[in-house]
Parts: C-alpha cells; structure tokens; sequence
C-alpha cells in the first residue's frame, strides 16, 4: 500500500494534469495572442537578471571551498537557463535571429550537463544497475508520458524529456561497455569518441531512427515525427560527448594523486583567458547571422563556446564558486516539470498562445500574466516533489532513502541568505513583473 505521501503525490500530479486538459484544452480561462515587442523581451529579461542578484548567497557552511560545478552550480544554471528559455517562449522571440541562437545555446548548454551529470556518476560510483537506469528514466518521461493520453499531443511533442532520454542511453551504454577498463584513461577516452562518432551515424544515416522508431509503434501503436527528433538530435551532436570528456577531465584534474593535477594552475590561468576572449567573439558572430537558419548550420560546432567559457569563467575563482542564486537554483531543481508545464499552463494552444485567468480591467491582461506566472511555478514546484516521490515508489526505495536530511545535516549544506528574506524578495519580484508587464502590455 502507498504511504500517505505517495498518495498525497498521486494527488498532485493526477490534479495537474486535469489542470493542463481545462486550462488548455477548453474554454474554462482565456487565452491571448503573442505580441513580440523588444520592450516587453527585454524587460521581463532585465527581471530575472536581477531577481538572481538578489538571491545570491553563499552554497554552504562550514565548507572552505566548493568542487568545479557543484551541484549548486549546475541547479543555478539549470534555472537562469528555464528563465531564458521561459522568458523566449512568452514573448515570442523566435523570429529574432540572435535570440533565437542563444537559446539555442542554452539547450545545448542544458544537453553539457548531461552528458557530465551522468559520465561523472558512471565513472565515479561505477553504478550500472537496472535500479538506477529505470529509475532516472522514469524521473525524466513520467509527466510527458502521460500528458499525451490527456492532452491528445505525442511524446515527442514534449522534445527536451525524449531528448535528454535519448542521450542517457547513449551515455549509459558509453560507459557500462568495457567498464572495468575506465581507470585507463586514454581507453575512456577513445570509448567516449568512438561512441560519438557511432551516434552520429545514427542520427544521419537515413533508416536507422526510423527503425528504432518502429518499436513503440509495434509496441503502443503510437507514431512518433522522427523528422523533428531528428533535428533536435543534429542540432547538438555532439555537446553530450563533450560534457562527458570535460568530467573525466574534471575528475583527473581534482584527484591530487593523478599527473594531471600538476598543471592545473597553467591551466587555469590559460583557460580564463581563452574564455574572456572567445565569448565577446562568439556573440559578435551570433549576432551577425541574418537568419535562424543560417545559425542552425554553425550551431553543431560553435555552440561549445559559450559553455565551455561560462564553466570556466563561473568557477574561475572560490568566491564565485562558493556562491551561486537562490532562486535560479530552485528553478532549477524542477527545470524539467517548468519546461514540459509551461505548454499547457502558462502558455496556451500548445504553445501558441498565452493563458490567462479570466481577469479583466484596465490591467487584466498583466495582472493574469503575474498570477498565471505565479500558478505556473509553484504547480510545478509540486509536480517535481511529487515526481521524485512517485519515482522512488515505482522503484521501490525505501523511504528512510529519501528521508529529509537531519537538522545538523541540513546546517552544513544548506544556503545561507544574507539581508531581505527570500519570501519578501518573492513578493517584491512578483511586483516588479507586475509593473513591467503593464508597461509593455499592447493591449
């Protein structure tokens, strides 16, 4: 029998999705055509920009200096990473060339973490179980698996859950396929490439996509576009790769017993300024493309750039490691649940349009765009606890494994706030987004 919580999770995710079918699916709320306007992208950009400087605190405690990309970190970029992509998708900013190319980098970016996420997993807990596969798959497919039987939309629709999916069995496969060899390193490596280039052919080489799309047809009876899983694929070939190579790297340059560690100052101090120069290069160049499409054929081998100088840069000295954005990493410890939510409860008509609440007046039009916002992130808040808690019941996890951490537990890791407290902060953003969108309002 399912605990109080589990049920209590059953609740919420079963309550959201009949949220997605009303909000989106009938004539229960109003919706609203997108208006680009630079004003109103802009506006809503320079909010979240200072919404992460408000929340800045330091990552924990009692902790002299916090590892490259901690976990911190990658919530944090995870969740200014939502915020763009949030922010793109409600103003309707596809069609600006140069903001289009960023947020292209930002999925990119989102695949990087992938790909280091779990090959410094694999490598460092040597970790291969069914156990542990089934249950991050189901973590990153259960919302946008079922939302298609509601919403009479297909799985690929929901692009970034198959995606990432997608690039964890490559990843799994990477690294479990002559495991017991990943101490040699140059073995690891030429695994990592080889699996790069075997992926790439097929991704490319017409026929193979199609045929491992045959099996959920034959299985479920279900169609899915492998023309547009194809592109997103080819869009970032080969950025997962290359996320797991800056792991293994990672991992050789922190272990002090290791030769590497040796040049690791040189290194540095080489690395900061090849960054400081090739991200102002990059955006010169993103902004001169005319078109998106145009972007598109550079993308594959450009977007490593700003990553990989953003990493470098983000952790170029302690204090900027040892500090990371409260809210960004909130919002990026449910990134996933934001991104597939956003299609159905803060936008409108798959995407579309935008949701609103049936509010009218003078401002209706900003106050529903502040209170949707509200609903939206909070719902999926919920909807990612309620996940993880389905996820471990599904796997069988005990409880005691996912129990909250103890109080000294929570003292040692927990972030430290400094001056106005996060719930006043929230309320002062909700003002300011209020105040923002009514100026931009066209209406």
């Amino acid at each position: 029998m399912p605990s109080d919580k589990t049920t209590r999770s059953l609740l919420v995710f079963g309550l959201t999705v009949a949220y997605c079918f009303y909000a989106d699916r009938t004539q229960v709320f109003n919706k609203f055509h997108k208006h680009y306007t630079t004003s109103g992208f802009m506006g809503l950009t320079l909010t979240w920009l200072v919404i992460g400087c408000l929340t800045v605190g330091k990552s924990a405690i009692n902790v002299p200096s916090q590892p490259f990309l901690s976990r911190h970190q990658t919530d944090e970029w995870k969740g200014w990473l939502q915020f763009a992509i949030l922010v793109y998708h409600y103003t309707g900013a596809s069609k600006i060339p140069w903001i289009y190319g960023f947020i292209r980098v930002t999925v990119a970016a989102y695949l990087f973490m992938t790909g280091y996420g779990h090959a410094a997993y694999f490598y460092k807990k040597g970790d291969y179980s069914f156990k542990r596969v089934a249950g991050v798959l189901i973590r990153l497919n259960l919302l946008s698996c079922v939302l298609p039987y509601m919403m009479k939309t297909e799985y690929i629709f929901y692009y970034f859950a198959p995606l990432v999916s997608f690039w964890f069995i490559v990843i799994y496969l990477t690294m479990r396929i002559g495991s017991q060899y990943n101490s040699n390193t140059r073995f690891l490596v030429s695994k990592i490439i080889a699996s790069a280039f075997l992926t790439t052919l097929l991704v490319k080489y017409p026929g193979a996509l199609e045929a491992l799309f045959e099996i959920p047809r034959i299985i479920a009876g279900t169609q899915w576009n492998v023309v547009e899983f194809r592109f997103r694929l080819s869009l970032d070939m080969w950025i997962v790769h290359l996320g797991m190579l800056t792991s293994i790297l990672a991992a050789k340059l922190s272990d002090s017993t290791s030769h590497y560690s040796g040049n690791l100052h040189q290194l540095r101090r080489y690395a900061i300024t090849a960054s400081c120069i090739s991200l102002p290069i990059f955006f010169l160049f993103l902004a001169t493309r005319q078109t998106k499409f145009i972007y598109n054929a550079y993308h594959p081998y450009v977007s490593f750039t700003p990553i990989l100088a953003f990493i470098i840069l983000r952790n170029a000295t302690p204090k900027l490691r040892n500090s990371h954005s409260l809210v960004f990493a909130w919002l990026g410890k449910c990134s996933l649940e934001t991104f597939t939510l956003q299609f159905h409860i803060w936008l409108a008509g798959d995407t579309r349009g935008l949701l609103g609440l049936n509010l009218t007046g003078a401002y209706g039009r900003s106050t529903n765009f502040v209170l949707a916002t509200a609903l939206f992130l909070f719902t999926s808040n919920c909807v990612a606890g309620a996940t993880q808690e389905l996820t471990s019941w599904i796997m069988g996890v005990p409880e005691a494994k996912h129990a909250l951490p103890t109080a000294k537990e929570e003292a040692a890791t927990a972030p430290v706030e400094k001056g106005v407290c996060l719930k006043v902060k929230c309320v002062i953003i909700l003002v300011v987004l209020w105040a923002l969108n009514m100026v931009s309002d066209p209406s």
